[in-house]
């Protein structure tokens, strides 16, 4: 195959964070990925600094700001002086979606494309004009409705609208494809649309170093989005039932807070057993990955998820994984051979897992567990392949 020009429009990528978002970590592996098998890719994001094209890695990366027509000039003037119209959300994605695809039209005066991928995040690929000479397809990184009524109990009229944007979006490109069957399947049973399923590459992109100093000699590890969408209230309430019968149960939680007021509340309801759990916040991912060699297993009992980061590194460095069925995450474990699988919202068999694993009665914990064929699926020249034949350019 001749190597292809690829760019990616979308509102976060690693060269504008100090933490990781988990679309900017997969555009960071597939562009290494794409690069690897002597492809091209450009990068264009949304960014607060001053719009400029810069090379990054091996790839150029367009910081791209927002950029208004009359229409959304009117609708965000609209928004200032009638703020409880509550769509400030929806008019800004739609500005910065204008921005992105009058970068990608400048650029493409001087130097086309053969694939644009962009992301129903924000609708970001929502202005990119159809041409005879490229694809552009979709990456859904998650479902608005889902998410939000997992996280919120709901939507507000701005995300409301800005979901029906994302989907817009979607339905114009010439194709879209999620990571997990989860998430295509809802959009399929909710709103027949067809989605396809591509796996994401995974690359270890950091070395392992010493972990965070003061851990306990054994844990279980829950990490991620601390939060609901998380599970990290089953986790706790999971946690008070296993100490009923295997009182020295400890874990640790790393991650950033949804919510700070919640995970404390949750904390509390530990009682005396608080100090069991050692809550650390965001972790850097060289000491996650060596947080990850020394624990006994992970707890991500996800309620809705899109095959999360945090799961793939998991079983990626041999970490057995407790989960709850249908969010994802079991596309990935193999119920008794890289993890336990249980019934989603199952309290008492999430807390009976944890209680196997701390009593050595999980075959599938260290030496005994068996890499999911899915790692397969996930070696980057596959999911390159994979990629690039979803978007009609590969064989």
């Amino acid at each position: 195959m001749k190597p292809l020009r690829v760019a990616f429009l979308a509102p976060e990528f690693v060269t504008e964070m100090t933490g990781e978002g988990g679309l900017a970590s997969y555009l960071n592996k597939i562009a290494k990925a794409l690069m690897g098998e002597g492809h091209e890719v450009e990068v264009f994001t949304l960014s607060e600094r001053a719009p400029q094209r810069m090379m990054w890695e091996g790839m150029m990366v367009h910081r791209v700001g927002p950029v208004e027509n009359f229409p959304m000039r009117l609708g965000r003037k609209i928004m200032e002086f009638m703020p409880r119209l509550g769509l400030a959300k929806s008019v800004g994605s739609l500005r910065a979606a204008n921005g992105l695809a009058k970068a990608l039209e400048d650029r493409e005066s001087q130097k086309r494309f053969d694939l644009v991928q962009s992301s129903d995040l924000g609708a970001s690929g929502l202005m990119v004009g159809d041409r005879p000479w490229r694809s552009h397809i979709v990456r859904c990184s998650w479902a608005a409705d889902l998410f939000m009524e997992t996280d919120c109990r709901g939507m507000d009229r701005d995300h409301r609208v800005l979901s029906m944007l994302e989907r817009w979006c979607i339905r114009r490109a010439r194709g879209a494809y999620a990571p997990s069957r989860c998430i295509a399947e809802h959009f399929q049973r909710r709103f027949g649309m067809k989605i396809g399923v591509v796996r994401p590459p995974f690359v270890l992109e950091n070395e392992s170093t010493s972990p965070p100093a003061n851990l306990p000699g054994r844990f279980l590890l829950h990490i991620g989005r601390l939060g609901r969408r998380k599970g990290t209230d089953l986790v706790a309430e999971a946690l008070l039932r296993a100490w009923e019968i295997e009182p020295q149960i400890t874990m640790v939680w790393a991650g950033k807070p949804q919510s700070p007021a919640e995970i404390e509340k949750l904390l509390n309801r530990l009682g005396q057993r608080r100090s069991q759990v050692v809550t650390l916040g965001p972790v850097p991912k060289p000491q996650l990955f060596a947080m990850m060699k020394r624990a006994d297993a992970a707890v991500l009992p996800s309620r809705v998820d899109n095959l999360p980061n945090a799961a793939i590194e998991c079983v990626q460095h041999g970490l057995g994984v407790i989960t709850m069925r249908g969010a994802s995450i079991d596309e990935m474990v193999e119920d008794g051979s890289s993890g336990a699988l249980v019934a989603k919202g199952d309290v008492a068999g999430l807390a009976d897992a944890m209680v196997r694993v701390w009593r050595r009665e999980s075959k599938w914990v260290g030496k005994g567990f068996v890499r999911p064929g899915i790692l397969e699926e996930m070696k980057p020249k596959r999911a390159v392949a994979e990629l690039l034949r979803f978007a009609g350019l590969g064989h």
